[in-house]
C-alpha cells in the first residue's frame, strides 16, 4: 500500500495525518519545521467574528459566502471536526462545542471568542463574572497581569471585577523566563512550592474568585502542574495563553506527534517539497529537498497543508500570487490592489488562495480538478481570512479531517 505524503506540521496537516494512519493508511508528514501550533493558544477558534462578534458559530455559517471553506464543506461537519481532538486525545481535557463560544482573555486582556479550549484555559471563561485576579511572577516578562486585568475590565459585554498581582521571585535563580522555561520550572515541585508561595502571598485570600496565571503550568506534565498549583494556590486556577511560543500549543504539537509515532507513521521535519513527480494527470509523488539535497518521495496521495502567505505556501513575485510546490493556480488574486491602507483591516489578498471541492480537491483555472489525488487544507485555500474572522483552527480542522476522509474513501472504492 503506497504512502499518503502530508506537506505541513500545522494542525491542518497534523490531524490530517492522524486520521488517515488511524484509518491503516501509511502516512509521510514532511515539513520544514513544527508548525504553527506553537505559536497558538490550542484553542480551537470555529468563528469568532462574521463580522461582528459571534456567540453561536454553527448558526453564524450561512453568513458566510459560498466560496468559504466551511460553505463548501457543511455545518455538520464542521460541528464534528470541532469536538474532534477532544475525543481522539482526551489527554489533552479540551472542553467546548462549535455550538457556542465562550469569552477568553488574552494575553493583553482581549475578550477572544472561542468554541474550544483546555480545561486549564476554558475555566477562565469571562462570562462567568465574578472577581479575578490575574498574577503573574516579574521574572516573566512575556505577561503583565495590570495590563490583562485593566483591558478585561473594560472589555465589552463583560461583567468582571478584576486585580492585578505580581510576585518578585527569582526562577531557579534567574531574573528572566520564557513561558517555556517558567513551564519546565513549575514541573520540579521545589521550584512551584518557592513560586506558588510568593504568589499566595501577593494574591491574598481568594474569596471565591478565580486565579488568572499565564499559561505554563507544565508541558509534559501539565495536568498534574496544574493541579498541584490550583491546590497551593486554594482557589480556581485558569490559564490565559502568552505570546509565542504558546505552552499550550507545544502541548497539543506533542500530542499529534507522538500518536502519529505510535501508529508508525513517519515525520520528516526540515525537509520542503519543491515539485511534483506526474503520472498523466495524477501526482506519482514528489521531489522532496532534506539535508541539502532533493529525493523523490513515492505517494498514493498528497495533502498540502502549506499554509498561505503568511507561512509560505503561497507566494508573491512579479507575475502575482504562486503556490511554490506545485504551481497550482492561486484564485481571487486582486492584481494591484492587494493591499490597503488600513493595517489591521482585512486587505482585498487576505481571501485569495486555493479553489477546492468538497473533498478537498485543488481547481485548475478552468474549474477542473487539478489532480485527483491532490487534496489541499487549512490557511491554503481561498475564501476565508482566519485571522480576522477568528476561525483558523477551527477551519484547519474540518478541511484537515475532510481531506483524509475523502482520500480513505477512495482507497476503499
Amino acid at each position: 500500500m503506497s504512502r499518503v505524503l502530508v506537506v505541513g506540521a500545522g494542525l491542518s496537516g497534523l490531524a490530517c495525518a492522524l486520521r488517515l494512519a488511524d484509518a491503516g493508511v501509511p502516512v509521510t508528514v514532511i515539513a520544514a519545521g513544527v508548525g504553527s501550533l506553537q505559536l497558538g493558544g490550542a484553542t480551537i477558534d470555529v468563528l469568532g467574528y462574521a463580522p461582528g462578534r459571534v456567540e453561536r458559530p454553527l448558526e453564524s455559517l450561512a453568513s458566510l459566502g459560498e466560496d468559504h471553506p466551511y460553505s463548501l464543506l457543511g455545518a455538520a461537519r464542521v460541528e464534528a471536526a470541532a469536538t474532534w481532538l477532544a475525543g481522539r486525545l482526551p489527554a489533552l481535557r479540551l472542553q467546548g462545542s462549535a455550538a457556542e463560544n465562550m469569552l477568553l482573555a488574552t494575553a493583553v486582556g482581549a475578550a477572544r471568542p472561542t468554541a474550544v479550549a483546555p480545561a486549564t484555559i476554558a475555566a477562565g471563561d469571562l462570562r462567568r463574572g465574578g472577581p479575578v485576579s490575574f498574577a503573574s511572577v516579574g521574572a516573566l516578562k512575556d505577561f503583565v497581569p495590570a495590563l490583562v486585568a485593566a483591558n478585561v475590565s473594560r472589555a465589552e459585554g463583560i461583567s468582571v471585577e478584576t486585580r492585578a498581582c505580581e510576585a518578585d521571585v527569582a526562577v531557579e535563580g534567574e531574573a528572566d523566563v520564557s513561558p517555556l522555561g517558567l513551564a519546565r520550572a513549575l514541573e520540579r515541585s521545589e521550584t512551584r512550592a518557592q513560586v506558588t508561595r510568593a504568589l499566595r502571598d501577593r494574591i491574598g485570600a481568594v474569596d471565591g474568585g478565580r486565579i488568572g496565571l499565564p499559561a505554563v503550568l507544565g508541558v509534559d506534565r501539565h495536568a498534574e502542574v496544574a493541579a498541584a498549583v490550583a491546590e497551593e494556590l486554594g482557589g480556581e486556577v485558569f490559564e490565559v495563553p502568552t505570546a509565542p511560543p504558546s505552552v499550550p500549543g507545544i502541548r497539543v504539537y506533542r500530542a499529534l506527534t507522538a500518536e502519529l509515532r505510535r501508529l508508525q507513521a513517519r515525520l520528516i521535519v526540515g525537509s520542503t517539497a519543491v515539485a511534483g513527480v506526474r503520472d498523466g494527470d495524477r501526482l506519482a509523488g514528489l521531489e522532496v529537498r532534506v539535508s541539502g539535497r532533493t529525493r523523490t518521495f513515492p505517494a498514493d496521495a498528497v495533502v498540502l497543508a502549506t499554509g498561505g502567505l503568511a507561512t509560505g505556501g503561497i507566494e508573491l513575485d512579479r507575475d502575482g500570487l504562486r503556490e511554490p510546490a506545485l504551481g497550482l493556480h492561486v484564485a481571487g488574486d486582486p492584481g494591484g490592489d492587494r493591499y490597503g491602507a488600513a493595517v489591521f483591516r482585512e486587505n482585498p489578498v487576505d481571501r485569495a488562495g486555493l479553489r477546492v471541492d468538497p473533498e478537498m480537491r485543488p481547481l485548475d483555472a478552468g474549474g477542473a480538478v487539478a489532480h485527483p489525488n491532490l487534496y489541499a487544507v487549512g490557511a491554503l485555500l481561498r475564501g476565508a481570512v482566519p485571522w480576522r474572522e477568528l476561525s483558523g483552527n477551527g477551519l484547519a480542522l474540518a478541511t484537515g479531517l475532510a481531506a483524509a476522509d475523502a482520500i480513505v474513501a477512495e482507497r476503499a472504492a
